[in-house]
């Protein structure tokens, strides 16, 4: 029943449309993992939800393949570093 609540809430607070939207600028470039990193990192802050939701919702839609044992967890620091950088 768990893995049902989240997968509703995932659908809820992150409707397919808006993640294919945001999706659609890199889905040729998601075989690099950075890539995915990114991607990860900009679902999570787009609609303000973890990024273990955000890589669940981007696996659920096909984004990045189920078997994926990769840690996204780096990718938010990637994005605070980018932006002190960029400043």
């Amino acid at each position: 029943m768990e893995w049902q609540a989240n997968h509703l809430s995932a659908a809820v607070l992150m409707p397919k449309c808006s993640v294919d939207l945001l999706a659609r600028s890199c889905k040729d470039k998601l075989k690099n993992p950075v890539s995915r990193a990114l991607l990860v990192a900009n679902l999570s802050n787009c609609f303000d939800v973890s990024i273990q939701a955000a890589t669940n919702r981007l696996k659920d839609l096909g984004y990045i393949k189920t078997n994926d044992t990769t840690d996204y967890s780096y990718a938010s620091a990637i994005m605070d570093f980018a932006g002190v950088v960029g400043s």
